[in-house]
């Protein structure tokens, strides 16, 4: 009865203790964005510690201990609310949430790679998050540039052009430009091309030929030919405006013009003159005597060969156009179509004629020659044409070509 009664007392004592345990009260600290909280509570879950304080955990929020973790004293619960941010990065936008305290610890929370050198984060990593906030995070690219005929490659995130090319030092004149345009943004890798522009001048020559002229001349003899005035030819100069890409002409444009030389024609006089006839030989004339072998004289020239033109009569004159050649020409041997030997014989007097116009073999009296025999042929001497023989080429050159009074004889 005794050991009955005592256990009902420890009973009863040990549910007092209980009861009196489970009132006991225990204190703890929440810490909810960065800030502490103070609570004290009976002993209980996690759980039931937010559900009776009313604080509603998000699905994204995370916990420094799990719901059903029974509180103890001096608890220190970490809760880290989730917040709705705007992620901006090159391949576009996305709202993302994140528990980090930090920018850069959102970054790492999202498994982004931890910002290079060149990479660009806004705001910096150190800044809390707030709900709402807009994080840039550009991870940096390779971006090729030509230029000056060079190729350069700059590390970048992205940007523009302007900035690109600025950040390599490049500078621009007035007339240079980039493709893409300075102001486009450069998001990925690409190329960017700088073209140079430069404005210059072209100057272009030209030679004007002059003319020839021929005039009549009245005081001229009649199949002369000569020189008034020497022709000169013009000088002019064209100027060009350039416009130059990359040192290649784009456009050329035409500008001014100036003659720095004016041509000068050439004019020839040419004769009109008929010349005076003149029947009689030269009153000095001494006759020349004959001295080709007598061979060929024989076969060839008459028996009079040695008379003087006053002892014959004119049988036809005739106005004829004369040049002179040498016995060692360019083809001649020395010795004429009749066979006369010139080389035997210099100062023999013999013209070259065309014979269908005067026979080989006739004698005759050239003005300003002599008489002579028509003792040989050229290939050039057609028609009203002779070719009077000289001994020198002094002589051939100062008898030249001229109009002459040519007497057959008898």
């Amino acid at each position: 009865m005794l050991f009955t009664l005592l256990t009902a007392v420890v009973t009863i004592l040990m549910a007092i203790v209980a009861v009196q345990g489970f009132d006991q009260k225990i204190q703890l600290v929440v810490w909810m964005d960065g800030k502490g909280i103070a609570v004290e509570t009976k002993p209980k879950t996690v759980g039931e510690l937010f559900n009776e304080s009313d604080w509603i955990i998000g699905p994204h929020d995370q916990l420094s201990v799990p719901l059903d973790h029974m509180l103890r004293q001096g608890d220190e619960i970490i809760w880290n609310q989730a917040r709705q941010v705007m992620l901006l990065t090159r391949d576009g936008k996305e709202n993302k949430w994140t528990s980090a305290a930090t920018v850069e610890g959102a970054i790492r929370e999202w498994q982004l790679p931890s910002p290079g050198l060149y990479d660009v984060l806004s705001p910096n990593g150190d800044i809390p998050i707030r709900e709402g906030m807009t994080i840039t995070y550009h991870q940096s690219f390779n971006v090729s540039i030509h230029v000056d005929g060079k190729k350069l490659t700059k590390e970048t995130a992205p940007t523009t052009v302007q900035e690109v090319i600025d950040g390599l030092g490049i500078t621009l004149k007035d007339r240079d430009y980039t493709v893409p345009t300075l102001t486009a943004e450069v998001l990925n890798e690409r190329d960017i091309v700088v073209h140079r522009v430069a404005e210059g001048h072209e100057l272009e020559q030209e030679v004007i030929p002059y003319m020839t002229i021929e005039e009549e001349d009245p005081n001229v003899l009649l199949g002369k030919r000569e020189l008034k005035i020497k022709g000169v030819e013009g000088i002019k100069v064209r100027e060009y405006e350039l416009l130059k890409q990359d040192g290649a002409v784009v456009d050329r444009q035409f500008k001014t013009e100036k003659v720095l030389q004016e041509v000068v024609d050439e004019i020839y006089l040419i004769g009109t003159k008929e010349p005076e006839p003149d029947l009689e030989p030269e009153p000095n004339l001494v006759e020349e005597p004959n001295l080709v072998e007598e061979s060929a004289l024989a076969t060839y020239l008459p028996s009079q060969a040695a008379e003087t033109t006053s002892e014959h009569q004119a049988k036809k004159t005739l106005s004829i156009m004369s040049t002179a050649y040498t016995r060692d020409c360019e083809g001649c041997i020395g010795i004429t179509k009749m066979g006369i030997d010139l080389n035997k014989n210099p100062d023999q007097k013999v013209i070259a004629v065309d014979p269908d116009v005067i026979p080989l073999g006739t004698k005759v009296y050239v003005e300003g020659y002599g008489e002579a025999i028509a003792a040989d042929t050229g290939g050039a001497i057609k028609g009203m044409l002779i070719d009077v023989y000289m001994q020198s080429h002094e002589e051939a050159i100062r008898w030249g070509r001229r109009p002459v009074q040519l007497t057959i004889l008898e």
